[in-house]
């Protein structure tokens, strides 16, 4: 097998990734970073979607059929969202993000 692209660069949990390439007929495992995708379905023997997992960290996205392993050229990044409880005035603090991280640059936010 062999991956050739994935349809975006980065995604969150829940969210699907199409992966493209060849020899896809009978793959029986997709992970991300080691975290076994939730589910995955293939298209075709060049096509495949599969579903990023609770877990998933950024890094290869790996595939495994009968006839051997492939993985991804680049890293794949987990999106994380972030959920603000608080005044503006206690936005720095980490105590306040549901994951006790203040967001940086490019993260996406909801308040």
């Amino acid at each position: 097998p062999g991956i050739s692209g994935l349809s975006a660069s980065a995604a969150g949990v829940g969210d699907t990734v199409y992966i493209s390439g060849v020899n896809f007929s009978g793959t029986y495992e997709v992970s991300f970073n080691g975290t076994a995708a939730s589910y995955f379905v293939i298209d075709s023997s060049k096509g495949m979607r599969a579903v990023v997992p609770q877990g998933a960290s950024a890094g290869k996205i790996r595939i495994v059929t009968p006839c051997g392993t492939a993985e991804s050229a680049n890293n794949f990044g987990i999106l994380i969202t972030y959920v603000f409880i608080g005044t503006d005035s206690q936005w720095n603090n980490p105590a306040n993000w549901n994951n006790n991280q203040v967001p940086v640059a490019g993260d996406v936010v909801v308040i």
